[in-house]
């Protein structure tokens, strides 16, 4: 009977921080759109060329959701892990062409191909999150995922005030920002699965 009170708590505790979390991503998203005028203003980026990145972006989404969907029990976890690193150092030499192939200018180069690189240098860490966050579901902890995913997002804004409010590190404090949340939300659960707290029978051996 125990059990089965804590597991229902559980359940409800991660519907609501889960409905919590995506209502202040999409709240974030919506305030992209009324950024959107000081950026064409600022960086001389047109409506279109907003249209067209945001357009390819969700489309190679829904795309590689679709796709992941048929392959991912056929493939080879290591394997998806090899290509993203193997795309992700790709990225890192080839951010200028990609840039210049978007169309870019000078100004907006600088930064994209700064924000581009410092991304794809921590790609490590990226893949690591979004590996283990199903993981506490196999250890049966979804609350530290959840806990996880909540520290990762604090650390994201609390930082971004930081580097860029405070320190003004611009494009590379923002940058920074998210590279500090992803090896949060990777190196913590790294330390978990590897340490005796683990108590499930699913972890890392030393």
């Amino acid at each position: 009977m125990k059990t089965g009170k804590s597991l229902k708590f559980w359940q409800w505790e991660t519907i609501v921080v889960s409905m919590v979390v995506y209502a202040i991503y999409y709240f974030v998203r919506k305030n992209f759109s009324i950024a959107m005028p000081g950026l064409t203003a600022e960086y001389g980026i047109s409506n279109t060329s907003f249209g067209i990145v945001m357009f390819i972006a969700s489309l190679t989404y829904g795309f590689s959701r679709f796709i992941n969907g048929f392959i991912v029990e056929k493939v080879s976890t290591r394997a998806f892990m090899a290509i993203g690193l193997v795309l992700g150092v790709l990225s890192f030499v080839f951010m200028p062409q990609i840039v210049d192939w978007l169309g870019s200018d000078q100004q907006m180069a600088y930064y994209s191909i700064l924000y581009g690189r410092m991304l794809a240098a921590a790609l490590p860490f990226s893949i690591l999150q979004m590996t283990f966050t199903p993981f506490f579901m196999t250890a049966e902890r979804p609350d530290l995922g959840t806990k996880f995913t909540i520290i990762c997002g604090l650390v994201n804004i609390v930082l971004d005030a930081i580097f860029i409010g405070w320190l003004q590190w611009g494009i590379a404090g923002a940058a920074a920002a998210t590279i500090a949340s992803q090896m949060v939300g990777s190196i913590g659960p790294l330390l978990y699965f590897s340490t005796k707290r683990n108590h499930s029978s699913f972890g890392i051996a030393a």
